[in-house]
């Protein structure tokens, strides 16, 4: 867990020079993410993020790009960073927070969206609104793996 924390410190201190990395680091959080360790999962979730962000710095000379915050975006991103982004990095966080039964871990990818929205603007997260809603409506309704496990131990042991 320390050395995947380690890697994502690494690539967002020195997006640029991190660049050979980038591939062969996503290739590995690939079997990371749905480890049977907690903390594993919570480092990889965390990771991803670091990973992002330093794969947007890099490619807008070493800084976020100026944004406007709300809808329409009015700046895209790189194209193969939000493919990355539509295609890989949001199924793995959507995946994560509607079947993880860790609490921790769904809180951490939570998180880790926010934070990439706040860092990176709403170009991350337009173009999966629909799925956003429909995630926030599963969160809702308490039908999330994490929730489902609490409210089936709170039945069997009638706590309510």
């Amino acid at each position: 867990a320390a050395a995947i924390h380690a890697i994502g410190d690494f690539a967002s201190s020195c997006p640029l020079e991190f660049e050979p990395y980038y591939l062969k680091t996503i290739s590995m959080l690939e079997e990371f993410y749905q480890h049977f360790y907690e903390n594993i999962r919570i480092q990889t979730i965390v990771t991803y993020q670091k990973i992002t962000e330093a794969i947007c710095k890099k490619s807008n000379g070493g800084v976020f790009p100026e944004f406007k915050r709300g809808m329409p975006v009015q700046k895209r991103l790189d194209p193969q960073l939000e493919e990355f982004i539509n295609t890989d990095l949001i199924t793995r966080y959507f995946y994560i927070i509607e079947n993880d039964d860790s609490n921790e871990a769904v809180a951490s990818a939570i998180e880790c969206l926010i934070d990439l929205i706040n860092s990176i603007g709403p170009a991350f997260i337009d173009q999966n609104i629909q799925q956003v809603v429909k995630l926030i409506e599963l969160m809702l309704k308490c039908e999330t793996n994490c929730q489902k496990y609490k409210n089936d131990v709170n039945t069997i042991f009638n706590l309510g």
